[in-house]
């Protein structure tokens, strides 16, 4: 019995021995959390926050909706809006602290006018004041970490609006932006930087500030900005995610050549949604989306070739206004 349990003792020690030499392994570096993933983003925002941190894998996605707004009131005029929007997006990590996101999206803006009354005076019959609006972009975002909670985020865009009969050529704008990212844990993230953008066919190029902030005020609850906006989301399920959000938007055209004083005109559109809607997570690949509410604002001025301004019209009070969606991430 005792020579077994010499034995026993002088394997323990023989296997131990090389154990405690040994040098331990270096620990693992924990990964730094990243913020709560927004379920809707702002069509043509940029949204360096994405890729702060988060992106470990190649990510494409197509995203297909059809937007609509009914009977928005221009006293003795109304109209209907439907905009039908495909967009394609690939997140990918270049390194483990850097990471790119592409984007291309390219929607149509169809009318139906109601009434007879001079709704805008573009130069056409009172009760079509303008044909389709297309609009599309194609950017580019790079987020680098620093460290664990500082940042480095930059972005460039070419973007396009124009009416039939027009060219993308004659639509094209250009934006561009600098920033830092910091965030604070997995609960909150904050960029500050500068932007820069061209005017549709004109010289010259505006500045000014660019921010964006995601609060996550408990692990089910999300505050966040939306591009000129804000987003409260609430996620009930891993599959289900609630939200309610308003926004400022604006939107440039180029108009067909009226000739006379209006020439290649520019039609601005200006509208203020707020909406509630809901996130399904179907499956790991497919996403369904929805969202309803009030068009509260809306405007458009017209301006003719050289920038001035001809006519505008704004919109009496709310209209109805919502969307449905279909995501498929591959």
């Amino acid at each position: 019995m005792s020579r077994n349990l010499q034995i026993v003792c002088a394997l323990l020690v023989a296997f131990s021995a090389p154990l405690a030499s040994a040098e331990p392994p270096a620990p693992k570096a924990k990964p730094t959390p990243a913020p709560a993933e927004l379920e809707t983003m702002p069509e043509e925002a940029f949204d360096p926050l994405a890729l702060f941190g988060r992106v470990s894998e190649l990510r494409p996605r197509l995203r297909l909706s059809q937007d609509f707004v009914v009977d928005q009131d221009y006293g003795d005029a109304s109209v209907d809006i439907f905009t039908t929007t495909l967009r394609a997006t690939v997140d990918a990590p270049v390194s483990r602290k850097l990471a790119l996101r592409f984007v291309a999206q390219g929607e149509v803006n169809a009318f139906d006018f109601h009434g007879d009354s001079d709704f805008l005076d573009t130069g056409r019959a009172p009760n079509d004041p303008f044909s389709e609006l297309f609009r599309n972009q194609f950017r580019i975002e790079g987020g680098y970490r620093l460290s664990k909670s500082w940042g480095l985020i930059a972005g460039g865009r070419l973007s396009s609006g124009w009416e039939s009969g027009s060219s993308y050529a004659d639509g094209m704008q250009g934006t561009g932006l600098i920033g830092i990212a910091y965030a604070y844990g997995k609960d909150f993230a904050l960029v500050l930087g500068a932007r820069v953008s061209s005017r549709v066919a004109a010289s010259g190029a505006k500045f000014g500030p660019f921010a964006q902030f995601r609060w996550r005020i408990t692990d089910e609850i999300e505050l966040a900005s939306r591009g000129l906006g804000l987003k409260l989301g609430y996620r009930p399920s891993k599959s289900l995610s609630l939200f309610v959000q308003g926004e400022w938007r604006q939107q440039s055209f180029r108009l067909e050549n009226r000739g006379g004083e209006i020439g290649k005109g520019i039609l601005r559109n200006r509208t203020a949604p707020v909406v509630a809607g809901a996130t399904w997570k179907i499956t790991k690949h497919w996403r369904v989306r929805g969202w309803a509410g009030a068009q509260v604002y809306q405007k458009y001025t017209l301006l003719d070739k050289d920038r001035k301004k001809v006519d505008a019209v704004k919109a009496n009070g709310a209209a109805f206004t919502g969307r449905l969606e279909l995501e498929f991430r591959f």
